[in-house]
Order: C-alpha cells, then sequence, then structure tokens
C-alpha cells in the first residue's frame, strides 16, 4: 500500500466483484478515499473487519480515519516487531493509572489503563513482541502499557485461541518479575486464584481475569480447576461481565502443550499465530506427549498434567498399561518469593 491511513466511509452495496479502490471482506465493499491513487485492499481476519465496522458505525461522520496497513498486512497477526517500532506503537496512545478494584487478596502487575484499546489481532503481535524480548530492561513499563490496550477477544475469533495461549504465558513471565514466585505448595494453590491480568472486555469495560479464570474458566469451558471444589468463573461474574461469549464451546485439550505457569515441567513457551495455531498446537501437543509420557517396561510414567486434566482428553495414551505419575518440578528463580494470605487460599478453594 503506498498511503499509511485511509479514509474508509459507510458501505456502498454487496458485489461479488471488488473494483479498484474498494475495500472489500463477506461482500461487504467498501469505498476507500486516498487522494485519488484507489487501493484495493483486503481484510485478513474477522478481527480486523469486525474492528473496523466498530470504527466506522461508531462515528458521528459520513467517514471515518482507519489504519488500514497495520491491519491489513499479510503478516499483522503473527509480526513480531523490533523493540523500537514496539515503543513507538505503544507511545502513539494517552494512559492512565489504573485505580481497578480488585477481590480481596488479588492483584496484577498492570498500573496504567487507556481509553484506546486495539484488535485482538494487532495486541497479539503487540504480546509477541514482548515475549521476544523477556530480558529487555524497559520490559515491564512497555508491557503495562500493551495490556493498558488489550481486548479479550470473544471465543468465536480466529484470535482466541493464540491470544489467550499469549496471554497467560507473557502474563505469568510479567508476574513472576514484578510480584513473585509461590515457594510452598499453600502459595501455589492460592497464586493461580489471585493473581492474572486486568483486560478490557465489552465495550473498554475492565476486569481482573486469574491464571484459573483464563485456561480453566475460559480455555476448558469454565470446569473445576484442579485441587478446587468450584469453577473460577461465578454465575455472578459472568452474569456481570457478559463472559459467556468469551467462554469457548468446547475443550481444546491441546492447551495442555502449550500454557506455561512458570515450572520446569510445563510445556515451553511457543508462538502461536492466528494463521498457524491448528499446527502449531497440534506440533506443540506431540512433543510434551511424546517428553512426558514414557514406555517403562510394562508400564507408563507420564506428567500429572494427563492426571490433572483427565477429564479434558479423549483419547487412551496409555494403552491400559499402568500409569506412574512423574513428580512435577515447580522450579524457582531468584524472584522474591510471594506470599498468599491463608484464609484467601481457602475461599479461592470453594
Amino acid at each position: 500500500m503506498s498511503t499509511e491511513k485511509l479514509d474508509i466511509v459507510k458501505p456502498i452495496t454487496d458485489q461479488t466483484t471488488v473494483p479498484q479502490g474498494l475495500v472489500s471482506l463477506d461482500d461487504k465493499v467498501w469505498p476507500i478515499k486516498d487522494g485519488g491513487e484507489g487501493i484495493r485492499a483486503t481484510f485478513k481476519n474477522l478481527d480486523t473487519y469486525e474492528k473496523t465496522i466498530q470504527a466506522i458505525t461508531s462515528s458521528s461522520s459520513s467517514a471515518t480515519t482507519v489504519d488500514i496497513q497495520s491491519l491489513t498486512s499479510p503478516d499483522a497477526p503473527s509480526t513480531t516487531m523490533t523493540w523500537e517500532e514496539l515503543t513507538s506503537k505503544v507511545s502513539q496512545y494517552t494512559y492512565t493509572p489504573l485505580n481497578y478494584k480488585y477481590p480481596s487478596g488479588c492483584a496484577s502487575f498492570n498500573t496504567l489503563t487507556s481509553s484506546s484499546s486495539v484488535p485482538p489481532s494487532v495486541g497479539l503481535s503487540l504480546m509477541h513482541s514482548l515475549s521476544a524480548n523477556p530480558s529487555h530492561p524497559n520490559i515491564i513499563p512497555t508491557s503495562d502499557k500493551v495490556f493498558a490496550l488489550l481486548t479479550l477477544p470473544p471465543s468465536s475469533s480466529p484470535s482466541y485461541l493464540p491470544f489467550l495461549i499469549t496471554l497467560y504465558n507473557l502474563t505469568v513471565t510479567l508476574t513472576l518479575k514484578t510480584l513473585g514466585r509461590p515457594r510452598t505448595s499453600l502459595n501455589r494453590l492460592r497464586y493461580f486464584d489471585a493473581l492474572g491480568p486486568v483486560i478490557k472486555v465489552n465495550d473498554n469495560e475492565s476486569i481482573f481475569l486469574s491464571f484459573n479464570q483464563i485456561e480453566n474458566g475460559l480455555l476448558r469451558c469454565n470446569r473445576v480447576p484442579p485441587y478446587h471444589l468450584s469453577a473460577s468463573l461465578s454465575s455472578k461474574l459472568i452474569k456481570k461481565y457478559n463472559l459467556k461469549e468469551y467462554i469457548c464451546e468446547k475443550v481444546d485439550w491441546r492447551i495442555h502443550g502449550a500454557l506455561n505457569c512458570g515450572a520446569n515441567s510445563c510445556p515451553p513457551v511457543e508462538k502461536y499465530t492466528v494463521e498457524n495455531v491448528e499446527e502449531e498446537l497440534e506440533r506443540s501437543f506431540e512433543a510434551f506427549k511424546e517428553n512426558n509420557i514414557l514406555r517403562e517396561g510394562e508400564g507408563v510414567k507420564a506428567s500429572l498434567i494427563f492426571k490433572w486434566y483427565e477429564v479434558d482428553f479423549e483419547e487412551d495414551f496409555y494403552g491400559g498399561k499402568k500409569v506412574e505419575w512423574m513428580e512435577y518440578d515447580w522450579g524457582g528463580g531468584e524472584e522474591k518469593e510471594w506470599k498468599g494470605g491463608f484464609w484467601d487460599t481457602v475461599k479461592g478453594i470453594l
């Protein structure tokens, strides 16, 4: 494209062919004004389309300026920016302190919010760029700005799985750096209920989502987490924030080869993209299974992940053999110790 920004006006007709100078998806034809050059572009994915529709329909004027180049670039959903490109991108927006009332005993590394937001596909690209620079000295303040712009995609979005997996893994990394690591079983149990990101849903309304709420509430169809007695997302919370559209309809058990909670026994952190998420999830899960289900004589040794989430798996990985569960290595870096309150832990379990 020869211009970075184009003025897009409301759709004029439905056509099967797209004339020069129009942006099209799903037979919707959008005339674009670019100073007379005439540019033809196609939206890369549904997130881009929906975000542009939202920008146009919410405008009080007859035309809305939309950054088409960044939204329609074929590489937009999976591009990893350089650090300079990332900081330049987030510096375009205005931020204010995050005054969020957390549930009792809960916290996040987030300290900023913004009235602006980016489409999930662009947010995924920003998170990929952060993930590629985990040791950068400015990783925390830059992450704070990125998270202030993120919007949770609904479960029907093509960005849903790669976005939530990346959100989970990146937030774990940032939380360990800022708030610390649990060192005991009790604190570890509380950790996944008490910490997580603050993210936007439903027209820029912010919500705190714990690690358990992301993994077990959204990605596991609100199934009860291991060692808990109730689901992570209460019916009251679902109703308050209209979260039904963000809870998946069916568990994709391959997520258990992709989510990394910071333990040494977790699957390695990989990059997941909108275009190739099926192949990426398949590859990651097969690699995890190969390294964590081991045939030994007449029996099998397997990761506790296969025990904790047994209800999710739709096939027998053990061939009827007796299973011995491997000890889970929770690891322990140089992070400060995070300690959860006892009664908050009890309430989280219940």
